[in-house]
């Protein structure tokens, strides 16, 4: 019998009104327009770590909040970038490829993204 491994890093078709965030090798996260809208259109998040079940939380908030993370639309697109260098430098995260997390969910106004799911979606070459 073979031993297959499933590949699981390959991009799925996805709705457009679906929830879609990436995290880059260079720490940004990117929302497409359904996590920004799903946020309530913040102009600033809040970025958090539950370093025991390995999951970021994303909240919006005012940019006037001494922590915030600005909320930056990019030019020609319908996504959204926040910048988290800090973060994931901080947090000690290692993301040496663009991973995507599917089906994220929003609990008590926070946008869920469990690093124990989704996929990568490019390699370093």
């Amino acid at each position: 019998m073979r031993n297959f491994e499933l590949f699981t890093g390959r991009n799925r078709p996805v709705r457009s009104d679906a929830v879609r965030v990436s995290l880059n090798r260079r720490s940004s996260f990117y929302l497409n327009n359904a996590a920004y809208l799903a946020l309530g259109s913040p102009e600033a998040v809040l970025l958090m770590y539950d370093s025991k079940s390995r999951v970021i939380g994303l909240k919006p908030t005012d940019a006037s909040v001494r922590h915030a993370y600005p909320v930056r639309k990019q030019e020609n697109s319908q996504s959204y970038l926040v910048c988290g260098a800090a973060f994931v430098k901080y947090y000690n995260l290692s993301i040496n490829d663009a991973f995507s997390f599917f089906d994220p969910v929003i609990e008590d106004g926070v946008l869920v993204l469990d690093l124990n799911q989704g996929a990568v979606v490019t390699r370093k070459r």
